[in-house]
């Protein structure tokens, strides 16, 4: 890991790799940068499952994979641990 692999949220090293990054970036262009109303469900429970055993490299994977897509109001909400909240919104799709 260097220098530049930094989250910007946080202004501390990222726990991804840039390898990682790249994997998830690809990810996201395959899919279109979208993602279905049950998969973003699906990443808003692995958060909180990462979350409660303490997890941080699956959480931040998750916050990276939704910021690259632009769900920042989704990924904030998780990133507090606001996941009703966070599942709420997707019931407006």
């Amino acid at each position: 890991m260097n220098d530049f692999n930094v989250n910007a949220t946080t202004k501390r090293k990222s726990l991804l790799t840039i390898e990682e990054r790249d994997q998830i970036n690809k990810l996201n262009a395959k899919n279109e940068y979208g993602i279905s109303q049950p998969s973003l469900q699906n990443l808003i429970k692995k958060h909180r499952a990462a979350r409660n055993r303490n997890d941080l490299h699956t959480m931040e994977a998750i916050e990276y994979r939704l910021t690259d897509i632009n769900f920042h109001s989704e990924c904030g909400l998780i990133h507090k641990g606001l996941y009703e909240d966070a599942l709420k919104m997707t019931d407006n799709w």
